[in-house]
């Protein structure tokens, strides 16, 4: 785990020093995101070869699972922001914030809904219950 954590850092601050100047705070986004991926990535292949984790048939499924609602929520968060951009350039004040508003309620229920509907309420439920 530390050895991931070091990795991890060490990317995220290399790619900031390079994408600070082209992307400005995009590129600093997007580098803390590359490095906590490597960092995820890193531990999750640490356990496995230790034999922590074991890619079950559940945990395959599961995994796809929520791949099925990254995409689903994908997809509906692109459809939100043209339908924001076309029906709110008329607004003068509050355009950005009103989009931003219409995309934060889109992906709440969209993203709790594809999850009812592929996990069902029995493990929503259970994972409550811990």
């Amino acid at each position: 785990p530390v050895k991931a954590a070091l990795i991890g850092v060490a990317a995220n601050v290399g790619l900031k020093i390079v994408l600070v100047g082209s992307l400005a705070q995009v590129g600093l986004a997007f580098a803390t995101a590359v490095g906590a991926w490597i960092n995820l990535l890193l531990v999750i292949g640490f356990a496995v070869r230790a034999g922590y984790l074991d890619f079950d048939r559940a945990l395959t499924r599961s995994l796809a699972k929520f791949i099925a609602c990254g995409a689903v929520l994908g997809a509906a968060l692109w459809l939100a922001a043209r339908f924001a951009a076309s029906h709110f350039s008329t607004l003068s004040a509050l355009r950005d914030e009103a989009a931003f508003l219409l995309l934060i309620v889109v992906g709440a229920l969209v993203y709790a809904g594809s999850v009812l509907l592929l996990f069902g309420r029995g493990w929503l439920s259970s994972l409550v219950r811990g």
